[in-house]
């Protein structure tokens, strides 16, 4: 049968901003729309060539800071979306190759960008999302005064970046 996806946009008094979700339908009119991801910002569906898998954009949250959206892909058969990129500055407006082989995207990340995540990666730095974890996770839910000089000296923050990158 022939179907279509669409983004259904919902508005979060909550957080007082809009929550989006994918949802699929019969063209026929035959049956009551199926929602296909859970949200809360998932945009940019792109039909496979074949139909069997749907790439999309999402925009994702860590302790309640949104992130960069990143590409997704959703099997038809079933199952849970499978992230495709992790850029610094995100993906947007997939776009499928005609033999389905390939999704190109848009994104504003750099050589330079992934090069300098790659550098702190190396030296084993943690971004300020994966602190907060580990501290919640010890019991602690309030910042550590040891938190900035750490991560000063393990040579995490953007200046130390910034500087072993001029080097």
């Amino acid at each position: 049968w022939s179907r279509v996806v669409f983004v259904r946009v919902n508005v979060n008094a909550k957080k007082d901003g809009y929550d989006s979700a994918l949802f699929v339908a019969a063209t026929s009119g035959d049956e009551q729309p199926r929602r296909l991801t859970a949200g809360p910002r998932d945009s940019s569906p792109q039909w496979s060539p074949d139909g069997s898998s749907l790439a999309f954009v999402r925009g994702l949250e860590q302790d309640g800071k949104r992130l960069p959206p990143q590409l997704f892909l959703l099997s038809m058969r079933g199952g849970e979306p499978l992230q495709l990129t992790d850029l610094p500055k995100g993906a947007a407006s997939p776009k499928w190759s005609l033999d389905g082989t390939r999704i190109g995207f848009k994104t504003e990340t750099s050589q330079h960008d992934l090069e300098t995540r790659l550098a702190r990666e190396r030296r084993g730095c943690r971004d300020d999302n994966a602190r907060t974890a580990a501290r919640v996770s010890a019991g602690s839910t309030q910042p550590s005064p040891a938190d900035a000089s750490n991560a000063a000296s393990d040579g995490c923050t953007d200046e130390a970046t910034r500087e072993s990158d001029m080097r």
